[in-house]
């Protein structure tokens, strides 16, 4: 991770409520739904997003990035809604915009995913040092 103090607080705190996240088979991961509205109130602070805009919760989008990067080859995780920042995207968080994925709690801009395994889905999204991560198991 590269940033303010704001953005390490905004990804701490969206890999905070995510962290030992369950998924049960059939369940779907919003990550919109789990981390909520990006706002002050919430703890969220202005920093830059994937773009290089301020935004009140700027660097959440990396833990969404996190968590695709475990998912997008997994077995028994079914992608429903993704969207990158594409050629918007000016930051280095991840190698391809590809994997920037953009979430907007306002404007509905989701990233989810269905576990179709026959087993729990266990998620783990941690900041150590300056280093984001994720981990699922099954």
């Amino acid at each position: 991770m590269d940033g303010t103090d704001a953005l390490f607080n905004n990804v701490e705190l969206a890999a905070n409520t995510i962290n030992g996240l369950i998924l049960d088979p059939g369940d779907t991961f919003s990550f919109n739904d789990v981390v909520g509205a990006r706002t002050e109130a919430q703890g969220y602070q202005s920093a830059v997003n994937g773009r290089g805009v301020k935004v009140v919760g700027g660097g959440v989008a990396q833990v969404a990035s996190a968590i695709w990067l475990s998912v997008k080859d997994l077995d028994g995780a079914t992608i429903l809604k993704k969207s990158t920042y594409g050629d918007r995207y000016n930051q280095f968080y991840v190698d391809d915009p590809n994997d920037a994925i953009l979430t907007d709690y306002t404007a509905g801009t989701d990233f989810s995913f269905r576990n179709d395994s026959d087993s729990q889905m266990t998620l783990y999204t941690s900041v150590t040092d300056d280093t984001l991560s994720c981990e699922i198991y099954e």
